[in-house]
């Protein structure tokens, strides 16, 4: 047996192919998705508070600014 059919073997986890590339491929697929997804609602979540904080910001100059005038 050379060299190539052992790693052939290897790779086809003899017989069980299907079962096991599918199942690392669905992890890693899984693993994406999930990292993408927390990646996107950290993104979403930084936004909101940054625009929260701009209402609160001007909000407050605002109130500032009408108890100097009265």
């Amino acid at each position: 047996m050379s060299v190539i059919d052992l790693v052939a073997a290897k790779l086809t986890f003899d017989g069980h192919f299907a079962y096991v590339w599918s199942a690392w491929f669905i992890g890693l697929l899984m693993l994406i998705v999930l990292v993408l997804a927390s990646r996107m609602k950290r993104k979403k979540l930084l936004r909101q508070i940054r625009f929260d904080q701009l209402i609160n910001q001007q909000q407050t100059n605002t109130s500032q600014s009408d108890e100097e005038i009265t």
